[in-house]
């Protein structure tokens, strides 16, 4: 029988340690030429290969080296605020590379016809080490083992929003990322049935699905991976997500209370939430063995504790919070004013939040740096 050979397994991935990004004109003069070493980032790859992402992993290192910790931090407060902040890193550090400038000083620089095959790389970096973060925080998030009644609880460990996302969708499911071309009629969904209705059979729903597959298929390969990548990252129905949460807080309640093992209970939540439209929603939630609702013991329910809740939440989560959920994005990321927006019925503090968060999203979406090789 021939001998198989077994190559030995890759080394884990560790994180690499923050190493300061040195500023010009602050301390002692940065060595460029000591951090950054002469990689090169060529047409092919060493063993003759070529693929969408072949950057060289001088280039990959050094990136891994000086803003994983900063990517990393931001992909747990957000994911989605991290992938506008790669997409922008990624365009900076693009930049370093074709002036030769920063940590790729004595490099070779990118490819001088290949920069969207250069930018590509620098993001699928950045979608690696996503990857890795999930992976570690997956491995840190525990079910605590059961106390004995006797032994006081530990305080609960706090949970970065990643983990806790793990949680919760191990419990419930929640509208989350849908696909690029779900995002796609979701938005379009107006054109889609003007298209149905001029080639009508009879067959309103055949009509509409066949509208959706043309204008689908008349996107080019680069616009449907937009989608794509955009539904991955962004899309979350926010509005399905809150009605699901009403249901969820009662269902939990509830579940418990029939189980027998904590006796016999009552519970009263108040829930407010801010919808995708700006306005505040306040919502009361009720249940318990009995079967009665505590509300019709109460006179004035809602004047003496609903309303001081609402207005409570109206200052602690103010409007500008949920201007940037309004305010949409177009393929090339610009923002785009909300045209379904009613001016004469929303309220005047509310279409001022949107505004003036619509002219910062223009005015960051617009702005750029300078490269100084070119000036």
């Amino acid at each position: 029988m021939p001998r198989v050979r077994e190559d030995p397994p890759p080394p884990p991935y560790e994180a690499p340690a923050s190493v300061p990004v040195p500023v010009p004109g602050v301390g002692a003069a940065p060595n460029l030429a000591a951090d950054a070493a002469p990689g090169v980032l060529s047409d092919a790859l060493p063993n003759g290969q070529n693929s969408k992402h072949d950057i060289d992993r001088t280039v990959t290192d050094l990136v891994r080296k000086h803003w994983f910790d900063d990517y990393e931090a931001k992909y747990n407060e957000s994911p989605t605020e991290a992938a506008k902040w790669r997409a922008q890193k990624s365009e900076e550090i693009l930049i370093l590379l074709e002036c030769k400038e920063g940590f790729f000083a004595v490099t070779n620089g990118a490819r001088g016809n290949r920069r969207k095959a250069n930018l590509d790389a620098l993001r699928q970096c950045f979608r690696n080490m996503a990857g890795a973060i999930l992976k570690k925080q997956a491995k840190q998030v525990a079910i605590p083992p059961a106390v004995p009644p006797t032994v006081p609880a530990a305080v609960p460990p706090i949970l970065s929003k990643s983990a806790a996302q793990i949680i919760v969708d191990g419990m419930f499911k929640l509208a989350g990322p849908v696909a690029g071309r779900a995002l796609y009629e979701r938005e379009h969904k107006d054109d889609i049935k003007a298209s149905a209705k001029v080639g009508n059979t009879g067959n309103a729903a055949g009509n509409y699905q066949q509208a959706l597959k043309q204008s689908w298929l008349q996107l080019d390969k680069e616009e449907r991976r937009a989608w794509r990548e955009r539904a991955q990252e962004e899309a979350c129905d926010i509005d399905r997500n809150q009605e699901l949460l009403l249901s969820m807080v009662h269902f939990i309640f509830m579940s418990m209370a029939k189980t027998g093992r904590l006796g016999d209970l009552e519970f009263v939540a108040l829930l407010s939430m801010r919808t995708t439209k700006g306005t505040l929603r306040t919502e009361t939630v009720v249940g318990g063995t009995s079967g009665k609702d505590f509300k019709d013991s109460i006179n004035d329910w809602d004047e003496r504790y609903v309303d001081p809740f609402h207005e409570w939440v109206e200052r602690v989560l103010p409007q500008s919070d949920a201007a940037t959920t309004v305010i949409r994005q177009d393929e090339a990321g610009y923002p785009v004013f909300a045209a379904d927006i009613k001016t004469l019925e929303t309220p005047p503090k509310h279409l001022q939040s949107l505004v003036k968060t619509f002219l910062e999203l223009l005015y960051s979406a617009y702005s750029s740096i300078v490269s100084w090789c070119n000036v």
